[in-house]
């Protein structure tokens, strides 16, 4: 884990608990949302390259571009829309 990350982390009030070693249950819950995020909403967005070569367009990235704070509201509306119904 870079020290970026952990400084952002430690300035939003985020504490990181990493998952202990050969543990795979610990981090369940956690993967499964981003798999559900990637499949029910990034798929969906203008732009999205998807997880490999055969799932992108020939210039997915002409398609569009988000600023970090447009994708946090995009995903924030999602959640509160759509992944807690």
């Amino acid at each position: 884990m870079s020290e970026h990350l952990t400084s952002v982390c430690r300035r939003m009030g985020i504490s990181i608990q990493p998952a202990r070693l050969r543990t795979g249950r610990d981090k369940g819950p956690v993967e499964r949302f981003f798999r559900t995020l990637r499949e029910n909403l990034l798929q969906a967005l203008p732009g999205c390259k998807g997880p490999d070569v055969h799932s992108r367009g020939s210039t997915p990235e002409a398609d569009a571009f988000f600023f970090l704070d447009e994708l946090e509201a995009i995903i924030r509306e999602w959640v509160a829309t759509a992944y807690h119904h």
